[in-house]
């Protein structure tokens, strides 16, 4: 019994601090979900040491520095009990009703869950390990299926990404990837039918809004505006914002080659080197070269892709 009573009042500390977060910031975040996920990240870190990316640590830290945690006792005694019976709700609706009935009725709030717990997880953890542990919390089911040539990835039946891969060897870790981006990045999530929207934007859009938004993430590294930029500088750029970065040779004819670097299934640029060209110390000069270029694109301009039949390029 005391044992019980000791793990109940760590959970009202718990809760004491999520109320508190929230109430300090309901006026800088009018999300209620994504208030209430970064609200549980802050007391994990106050209460049990979680560590999280240094972006949302520091975002955290931003929005703490108000929290009063000498809430009015009335209040702190309404929420416990909201809190206890969410969880009580929380339990029924696990042992009572099955996965289509989850997904059907309460799906935005399911997806939202899936938010916070991916937050929740470990910050070196690759993609799938995210989406494993965070779905597995919830008893949610995913899957990938393969749809007229597109490949379609669901969480509790729910579409969350269609496109079609045309040049990625590793699709799952790539589609994957770009889907914990959406839920991480890619805002308010909300329900159509059995169709999941990020901002509005259907699951033809997941993939290439994800990467949209991590290039223009690495057009903001210093290293592409503070020294020349070869392939190896590239390498880390994309890297830093967990994105491939390869250079492909393909023979065309006679002598020539075509050189692509890409990003997986995102063509960046293209060049045909010519027969003298292709000796390899030339060659590595001209894709040093393709990669200032790129560098100059990336950094000048707004990030725009365009999807075609060949795969999706950079314009």
């Amino acid at each position: 019994r005391m044992s019980e009573e000791v793990q109940q009042g760590e959970a009202d500390r718990v809760a004491r601090k999520r109320f508190a977060f929230q109430r300090a910031n309901k006026d800088v975040m009018k999300d209620p979900d994504q208030l209430a996920a970064y609200a549980a990240v802050y007391a994990n870190m106050s209460t049990l040491g979680c560590v999280y990316p240094a972006e949302v640590m520091r975002r955290i830290e931003m929005m703490s520095a108000d929290v009063d945690e000498q809430a009015d006792a009335q209040e702190m005694r309404s929420l416990v009990l909201a809190s206890r019976g969410r969880a009580h709700a929380a339990k029924q609706r696990q042992d009572n009703e099955d996965t289509n009935e989850r997904q059907t009725g309460n799906g935005r709030h399911v997806l939202s869950e899936l938010r916070e717990n991916l937050l929740m997880s470990h910050r070196e953890a690759s993609g799938i390990e995210m989406l494993n542990w965070a779905t597995r919390r919830l008893n949610l089911p995913w899957n990938m299926a393969d749809h007229e040539g597109e490949t379609r990835l669901y969480i509790a039946r729910i579409l969350v990404l269609s496109h079609r891969f045309v040049h990625s060897n590793n699709v799952q870790a790539i589609a994957v990837n770009a889907v914990v981006d959406a839920f991480l990045e890619g805002g308010t999530v909300t329900i159509d039918g059995a169709v999941a929207l990020f901002k509005g934007r259907r699951p033809q859009f997941t993939f290439i809004d994800s990467m949209t938004r991590n290039l223009n993430k690495a057009a903001k590294n210093a290293k592409l505006t503070s020294m020349k930029v070869t392939k190896a500088i590239m390498e880390s750029v994309f890297d830093d914002v967990n994105l491939p970065f390869t250079m492909v040779p393909k023979h065309t004819q006679g002598w020539e080659q075509l050189v692509e670097l890409r990003s997986a299934e995102l063509l960046l640029a293209s060049k045909t080197l010519k027969k003298g060209e292709c000796v390899k110390a030339k060659m590595e000069a001209a894709v040093d070269e393709m990669c200032e270029e790129l560098s100059a694109r990336l950094t000048s301009a707004p990030i725009r892709l365009e999807n075609t039949q060949a795969g999706i390029k950079l314009c």
